[in-house]
Parts: structure tokens; sequence; C-alpha cells
């Protein structure tokens, strides 16, 4: 169900006005400690804006953290608006939202797991908060009036409806998956800049901190054992491609 949720929002992600270009794979290999089987792979960039890489990062994203979404009794999908940013600084939206979580003490929430959202105008950064939150439904009204605290009076409008977990899911696969619109090359730059070292995902509430999902180990296809040398040199001909493993 995941795997099928997952790929169907792959497919129908929005594309950025402006195309950042695709890396050029680079084949790697891996050897087996214990066998000595050589594995053969392609790796990418891992840049956020990467087309190919980006979907990777979703996916990996969707396994690590779908198991805790799965674990929310009452979601609901909070979305809140910032105003527009000449210069895209996600230290400060994610200063604000901090604030919030504090000023509004009536929002017991078990859990949480947020995401920026953010496109590029002609007049500026465009930035959301999406979250899905485990908690007791709260006034719309209220929420606001804590967000406008939080950000000092700049932004007030919210959103937040209840929803069922599967449709949470789906929700923040949508937001993961999602490409940051952009006008140009500038634009990509700046963005790169102001998320380096930036987690674009994040749990919060009183179950922060919970052991997410975490991939399994590799196995070797000869003897299953899951110890890996990296550091292989291997000549490689044009015939070994076909046998690489995305």
């Amino acid at each position: 169900m995941l795997q099928h949720t997952l790929t169907s929002v792959l497919m129908i992600a929005p594309t950025s006005s402006y195309s950042y270009p695709a890396c050029e794979k680079k084949i790697r290999s891996m050897q087996c400690n214990s066998c000595g089987h050589i594995k053969i792979f392609e790796v990418g960039c891992g840049i956020r804006l990467c087309p190919d890489c980006s979907h990777k990062i979703a996916r990996r994203n969707a396994k690590k953290y779908m198991p805790y979404v799965k674990t929310f009794k009452k979601p609901a999908l909070l979305t809140l608006t910032t105003i527009r940013q000449k210069r895209l600084n996600f230290k400060e939206i994610r200063r604000q939202f901090s604030m919030f979580r504090k000023y509004y003490t009536k929002m017991i929430t078990a859990a949480g797991l947020y995401c920026f959202e953010t496109k590029q105008k002609e007049d500026g950064w465009h930035t959301h908060i999406h979250a899905i939150v485990d908690s007791a439904f709260y006034f719309q009204n209220a929420i606001s009036e804590e967000w406008k605290k939080a950000t000092g009076g700049e932004s007030y409008i919210v959103d937040i409806r209840r929803v069922k977990t599967l449709s949470a899911l789906r929700y923040m696969l949508k937001y993961l998956s999602k490409s940051t619109e952009l006008l140009n090359q500038n634009g990509a730059e700046e963005y790169l800049k102001a998320s380096k070292n930036q987690r674009m995902i994040q749990t919060f509430g009183k179950k922060y901190g919970f052991l997410c999902a975490k991939p399994e180990p590799l196995e070797c296809e000869k003897c299953h054992a899951v110890d890996w040398n990296f550091f292989v040199d291997t000549n490689f001909c044009e015939c070994d491609i076909q046998y690489v493993e995305t």
C-alpha cells in the first residue's frame, strides 16, 4: 500500500518552472568482506533539487517516517503560512515554529511531523509549514492568534483539519515528493545555500526522538553477509552497466 501510494504521488508531483539539471550517475562498487563478491551500483549527487535524487530522497523519508505517522491516534493536518521573504531563511521560520509550539500550551501534541514547502515567485519566497499532528482538536482562531504572536504579528493565516491516518500519510507523501518551484539558477543556488545543514523534515512533540524505521542492512546475495568494503577499485566496461543496481 505504501509503495503504491508513493509511486502514484511521485508520478503526479508538480515540476518546477525552472528545471534543475539531473546529475550524471557514477558507477561504483563494493565488495563483500565475507565471500569476496563484488556488487556494482550507481550513485547520484544526492542534491534535493536533482530530479532523480529528490525522488529517491522522498522514498527514503517515506519509509523512515511513515511507521511513525501510523502510530498517531488522532491525526490532524496543520498548515502555517509565512510572509514573503526576499531572502530565503529556513532558520528563521523554524525558530518561529518552535516559538509557536511554546506559546500554544493548549496544543497538547503527542506526536508531530512537519516539513517545509517553498516556492520562488517574482516577489520573493513563499514558504509553508505542513505538519501532521497527533492531538485533540483545537480552535483554528486560537492557533491563528498564537502563530501571529510567534511571528511578531507578521503571519496569521493557518489551516487545521481532522484527517484519517491514511489521508495523513498521503498528504505527507505529497509534501515530501513535491518539487520546489524555482524561477532560475540563482534561485536554485539560494535554495541550496539556505537548506544546507537544515532538516527539511522533523519530528516533534512528546514522542520526539521516536525511533523511526531504519533501512535494512544490505545482504550479499551470495553468502547473506552484511559486511561490505566500499573502497573497491574496479575497472568497468560497458557490458557491466546492464548489471548496475539503482
